[in-house]
């Protein structure tokens, strides 16, 4: 099972694990300079980054190349294709007074996303993806 570790190859980090039937937890792990915690499970992927939930998901998910800062993230999903549907949720966003955020899924599908105090949320369809998401307006 891999819960969370630097990408060899790529910048960011990939974490998750599809096909577990328990959920599994890593706490305070240091990586360049932050304490990162991870859950993973057969319903959650969550993310939290200095205890700020930079990412959560209501699936089971592997998330790779993930590269966030507060106003742009970019990673890769995969989920299992029977999954009609998951919700996204990423928390610690800095809209600086900007309400909306373009989502950018598989490279040209294009998503607006209201942001919730500093919370966006979003739905992607199972199978796998490339997400850009950027704070606009």
């Amino acid at each position: 099972m891999e819960c969370i570790d630097q990408e060899a190859w790529q910048e960011g980090l990939r974490f998750g694990s599809i096909g577990l039937d328990q959920e599994s937890r890593i706490q305070n792990l240091a990586i360049q300079g932050h304490e990162y915690s991870v859950s993973v499970g057969p319903d959650l992927t969550q993310l939290r980054r200095d205890t700020v939930k930079v990412f959560s998901i209501d699936a089971a998910a592997v998330i790779r190349e993930f590269d966030w800062n507060p106003d742009h993230a970019t990673f890769k999903i995969k989920l299992n294709e029977s999954v009609g549907g998951a919700l996204i949720t990423m928390d610690g966003l800095n809209t600086r007074g900007q309400s909306q955020a373009e989502i950018v899924l598989d490279g040209n599908r294009k998503l607006t996303s209201q942001i919730r105090a500093s919370e966006l949320a979003f739905s992607v369809p199972g199978g796998e993806h490339s997400v850009e998401i950027t704070i606009t307006k």
